[in-house]
């Protein structure tokens, strides 16, 4: 198991590399007037050290142990798909539902998938974490996401 942790964090490693070089030929800019790719170099910049920081507990950690099989129980595999099918079916429904409505509707999906909690627990979590989202990105930082069904400019609309 500690194999597959120190091969893939070599290869995130080299990706946040490749990152930070791309970012770094967009042009980085500075920081009074950034350029291209100056989120591009720090997002790299991240990755390369959280992975060499990862890399450095693996080789530490490392023991010489049976070979153990990637997938911790035998259908962990399915989990690992349900878990990917949140996001996909988020991005898929987006333009018809909304923003407001995928992100409640993939929040719940993901609390009950990961790790069941009682539902309203996960009510609560998850209509937290949407309307901070809404608030955050339409109000404060005026991105245009799609309304669907229920958007913030149609709730203001239902006020007025």
């Amino acid at each position: 198991m500690r194999n597959w942790d120190i091969t893939c964090t070599i290869l995130l490693l080299l990706f946040g590399l490749y990152v930070v070089v791309t970012g770094w030929h967009l042009g980085f800019g500075s920081f009074d007037s950034p350029g291209t790719g100056f989120i591009a170099v720090f997002s790299g910049l991240f990755l390369s050290v959280f992975s060499v920081t990862n890399l450095a507990f693996s080789i530490a950690s490392y023991r010489k142990t049976d070979d153990q099989s990637f997938w911790p129980q035998p259908d962990s595999w399915k989990k690992v798909l349900a878990i990917l099918a949140g996001p996909i079916a988020f991005t898929l429904l987006l333009n018809y539902a909304g923003f407001f409505i995928c992100t409640l509707a993939m929040l719940i999906y993901l609390f009950r998938a990961i790790h069941p909690h009682r539902m309203s627990l996960t009510l609560v979590l998850a209509i937290t974490a949407a309307v901070f989202c809404l608030v955050l990105f339409q109000l404060i930082l005026k991105v245009q996401f799609p309304e669907g069904l229920i958007g913030l400019y149609r709730i203001k609309g239902w006020l007025n």
